[in-house]
């Protein structure tokens, strides 16, 4: 925690496994967003099943708290949020991938 940001680096020098593809769980149109909200789109690689997301603000605090389905597009308000940028965790099993938002 540095300057009211939410810091987390983590590297292990005894990984010694290939890296994870980066291919990207979900996507979030349109971003940089408007005020009034962007689409979360979950691709359909996930899991058959709903997946678990958390969207925080620039200091960690969670906003939202949601599940998501393979294929679905799900709108998010921000209509009261200030802003800023955002952060979105979305869990597939026991892969976790978190992406930026930036609400405008």
């Amino acid at each position: 925690y540095n300057y009211g940001y939410l810091l987390k680096l983590s590297f292990s020098p005894l990984a010694t496994a290939e890296p994870s593809t980066n291919a990207s769980l979900f996507s979030i149109l349109p971003n940089p967003s408007t005020n009034s909200g962007f689409f979360l789109d979950a691709l359909e690689s996930l899991t058959p099943q709903p997946q678990p997301f958390v969207i925080f603000d620039s200091v960690g605090r969670k906003l939202v708290t949601n599940l998501i389905w393979p294929g679905e597009k799900q709108f998010i308000e921000t209509s009261d949020w200030p802003a800023g940028p955002y952060w979105i965790q979305l869990q597939n099993g026991g892969q976790s991938q978190t992406q930026l938002i930036i609400v405008q």
